[in-house]
């Protein structure tokens, strides 16, 4: 739970935007030649026919719904240079404010303690959570 209040307050941040260095990719990998720096961006999984890989099927586990209208960058736009890390796999520079999520899913048997620690965060910021 504290890392998806976390979430709330400052929304997802790609590690570079993270100035306490609380945020940190689970892969390092320099790009060399690319349009944008990896660590600069928010790695996201379009929703889609791979979409059951990130179901939630563990306590502890969330995943943020977004808004569709989201501008993201694709494989495609970050240039011929860019590494496939996963086919479904879409980026957004810097950051994503609270403002852009749509939902929040978590475990069911989080659902109780995400309402009682974020419920008045996530009624403020009219986010809906989905067990």
């Amino acid at each position: 739970m504290d890392r998806l209040a976390r979430i709330l307050d400052k929304g997802l941040l790609a590690p570079a935007s993270c100035p306490e260095g609380l945020v940190r990719p689970t892969v390092q990998i320099q790009v060399i030649g690319g349009r944008y720096v990896y660590d600069s961006l928010v790695f996201l999984h379009r929703f889609g026919p791979m979409s059951h890989r990130y179901t939630v099927y563990e306590r502890g586990r969330f995943s943020i719904l977004l808004d569709p209208s989201l501008p993201v960058l694709t494989r495609e736009d970050m240039g011929q240079h860019w590494m496939l890390l996963c086919p479904d796999e879409v980026y957004v520079h810097g950051s994503i404010p609270p403002e852009n999520f749509r939902g929040i899913a978590v475990h069911p048997d989080d659902a109780e303690s995400a309402l009682s620690e974020l419920g008045g965060e996530l009624q403020r910021l009219g986010i809906p959570l989905y067990a």
